[in-house]
């Protein structure tokens, strides 16, 4: 502990400094070397537990006979030991424990430590061993960092502190002085955060759910007394916001999502202890989304298992060897109904597994067996799937993600999917999505978005609306006295129509009315320009708030003070936003060309195009020195149906290729494609679609540190572009390294630049 010395702590008395002091013993707050030396110190004492426990001075717990013994777990500084009642062990742990604080200088602090034994201890081991090492004894804690302990009978009650919580939350805030869009975000970023801990490990039941859920819809507004009525809503609200919903979260969909998270770490990382646990327990012999309930199982279990179908659905096998795969049984094929072959096994084919239809000289598809089994579309997702030149393992890969790696957003929609037949993911294609988006993509504040939502949705409380809704208010427009004044009321009103006549809008775009709202305002925006629309949406905004202001405090304002109001509304707004949006302005008119690379580099541009023909797949490569002169080049065509990323990585290759040809000492590969370069350059876990390109490209730079990739934008790159659009045209159906051409000089000229 020399080696700490920068620490010091001084003393405030009265806001004045009152002395100050060095500590000379033990781990200081504040130093930059106290944590490295925290966990030295943790590791040490679990090495102690260890040597204990593996001399047999003490044992630890087991949950079955096939599962491993724990002797202690660690949480950040705290620690919980688990051993055999007996004397012998307590001596045992007291000596490990009187060894750290003088080894560490780490006193325990025994007035914040307790005990806990079990049942099937005698009252006089309950009374002697807690005095032996000092401690208080607890029959059980009700919480441990943050979730409960133990869990009986009573879910609800176990689980009310959430919904206490929530509560609480909502006590605090000043509802009247929060706007409807306020409301919105404090319902999305705090109430709903509130319960996420205790979702990542235990399912909730549907009746806390649904309290949490019509708390969180009465501090919205949704006021009324019918809780199925308030269940539609709220669903309603559930949707993306590109589908027609306020983009809150389904909290039974989450949970979920968050339990499938914990299932899928168990696929992932079947040595980590708590896989091992839960193996030993519930599925000793298969994997666990074969795995069932199984007899008295724990809450933790059960809700983590209910999970299974949300990963069922969303994850199949990354084809690497095709060994491990079998081809009629497992998920395979990147398709996301079904991830299995829709064509029936045949008979007379023996071969199960899918390394039976690679070919093992080439390492690509056998075609002829493809096409001898297998229906059209089988075929042609079978043929898409890219393989490597070197073997890889088969590997489970998540469906719904790029990188192939499981995330907690894909798969809650596809829970929601699950859940409610008319969910967003469901309505992904449906052509009103970007209809929606065009509302929430206008830069204005966010109570004025909610409010063309609502009005776009129906839902403004107008006089038709809430005779409809309640059946007892006759409402009439307080400017025109009309008793129909549905959205119409923002262009048959005579107020409405003299306030537009002084908005300096085209009258024509705006009184285009389509029968629907939401065509209503999209028509308008196609009509309008971006600074024009957003003056069109502030205005109805306006236009609605003096008549509710005359309805309720029978005050109003003309046509001209409503515009002056709008205009000086849009006007702060747009200043206020002005620094931000700078930060974002993108010089499209910028001169941007090849760069040449430092004088002892070779700098190579590579791209990948799917041609039209949606069968042949065109690359290049173009290498060239610090003075612009072309090396070499590659170009080559694939009849392959792939999309544009597999194009790149397969040019990616080629162009490494062309490098190791030419045995060059240090080059820069380009290219276009970001998703790519990222790849190529990461050391993470890459399960996608890609992997086995990726990984012969690694392979391949592994033996050359002088070998780099980075990327540029299109305009960078524009002679690698133009070449594999052409690349189908070429004579060359496997790779061919190449000098320079004459028709490369004319393409040349217009991407070179110094």
């Amino acid at each position: 502990m020399s080696c700490v010395t920068i620490v010091s702590y001084s003393f405030l008395l009265n806001g004045n400094e009152f002395g100050s002091l060095s500590p000379s013993r033990g781990l200081r707050q504040g130093d930059p070397l106290s944590p490295d030396l925290f966990l030295l110190c943790t590791e040490a004492f679990s090495s102690l537990i260890q040597n204990a426990e593996q001399a047999g001075d003490i044992k630890g717990i087991s949950i079955c006979r096939r599962a491993p013994s724990i002797s202690h777990l660690l949480f950040a500084d705290d620690t919980q030991i688990y051993y055999q009642a007996t004397h012998s062990s307590i001596i045992f742990v007291k000596n490990i424990l009187e060894t750290y604080a003088k080894a560490s200088g780490q006193m325990i602090n025994y007035n914040k430590s307790s005990m806990v034994l079990s049942k099937n201890s005698t009252d006089t081991l309950k009374d002697i061993l807690p005095m032996l090492l000092g401690l208080q004894r607890e029959d059980q804690q009700e919480r441990y960092l943050g979730l409960p302990s133990v869990v009986g009978r009573s879910k609800k009650g176990v689980f009310s502190y959430i919904r206490d919580r929530v509560w609480q939350r909502i006590k605090g805030w000043c509802e009247r002085n929060l706007s409807q869009a306020g409301k919105a975000t404090m319902i999305q970023s705090v109430l709903q955060a509130i319960p996420t801990f205790a979702m990542s490990v235990f399912k909730l039941s549907d009746s806390l759910i649904a309290e949490i859920q019509g708390m969180s819809s009465n501090f919205f507004c949704i006021t009324t007394r019918n809780a199925k009525y308030i269940g539609s809503i709220w669903s309603r609200l559930c949707y993306r916001k590109c589908d027609g919903g306020l983009g809150f979260r389904s909290l039974k969909a989450f949970n979920l999502a968050m339990l499938a998270k914990q299932l899928w770490r168990l696929l992932m990382k079947p040595q980590c202890l708590l896989s091992q646990v839960l193996k030993a327990r519930y599925y000793p012999s298969s994997s666990p989304l074969e795995a069932k309930v199984g007899y008295r199982p724990s809450l933790t279990w059960r809700s983590i298992i209910s999970s299974k179908e949300i990963i069922a659905a969303g994850s199949r096998w990354s084809v690497g060897s095709g060994s491990s795969i079998k081809i009629w049984k497992d998920p395979w094929l990147p398709r996301p109904v079904t991830f299995k072959p829709t064509t029936p096994p045949p008979k007379g084919y023996d071969q199960n597994v899918v390394a039976a239809m690679i070919d093992p000289e080439t390492k690509e598809w056998d075609r002829q067996i493809i096409e001898n089994i297998f229906n059209p579309e089988d075929q042609e997702l079978i043929l898409k799937i890219p393989l490597g030149r070197e073997s890889l393992p088969d590997t489970l890969c998540w469906h719904y993600t790029q990188n192939g790696l499981f995330t907690v957003r894909s798969a809650y929609f596809l829970a929601v999917k699950s859940l409610n037949s008319q969910s967003s993911s469901t309505r992904s294609n449906d052509p009103l999505n970007a209809r929606w988006k065009t509302i929430w993509n206008v830069k204005l504040p966010p109570k004025v978005r909610l409010f063309v939502w609502k009005l776009a949705s129906d839902a403004l409380p107008t006089g038709t609306n809430l005779e409809n809704r309640l059946r007892t208010i006759h409402f009439a427009c307080p400017f025109c006295g009309d008793t129909n004044d549905d959205t119409p009321i923002f262009l048959h009103c005579h107020y409405a129509r003299q306030t537009w006549a002084l908005a300096d809008l085209p009258w024509t775009a705006i009184s285009a009315w389509l029968g629907d709202t939401l065509e209503w305002i999209t028509n308008v925006s196609s009509l309008l320009t971006v600074h024009d629309f957003e003056k069109f949406l502030v205005t109805c905004w306006f236009i609605w708030w003096n008549r509710n202001r005359s309805n309720m405090e029978n005050i109003s304002s003309t046509p001209y003070q409503t515009v002056t109001m709008a205009n000086s509304f849009l006007t702060a707004y747009r200043e206020a936003n002005v620094p931000h949006s700078l930060q974002h302005v993108y010089h499209k008119n910028r001169l941007s060309k090849w760069s040449p690379p430092a004088t002892d580099t070779i700098k190579t541009n590579f791209d990948g195009a799917v041609l039209e023909k949606g069968s042949e797949v065109g690359i290049e490569g173009v290498a060239r020195d610090s003075s612009g002169a072309v090396l070499a080049w590659i170009s080559c065509r694939f009849w392959r149906q792939v999309n544009g990323e597999i194009a790149e990585a397969l040019a990616a290759r080629e162009a490494v290729d062309l490098a190791i040809h030419h045995g060059w000492s240090r080059v820069l590969i380009e290219g276009d494609c970001l998703s790519l370069i990222n790849k190529l350059n990461s050391s993470d876990l890459d399960q996608s679609y890609t992997r086995p390109l990726v990984q012969d490209i690694k392979l391949a730079t592994s033996f050359s540190s002088a070998l780099s990739f980075a990327h540029v934008v299109r305009n960078n790159n524009t002679i690698a572009h133009k070449l594999a659009t052409r690349a189908g045209a070429s004579l060359y159906s496997s790779p061919c390294f190449s000098p320079a051409e004459a028709d490369l000089f004319g393409l040349l000229e217009v991407d070179f630049y110094f």
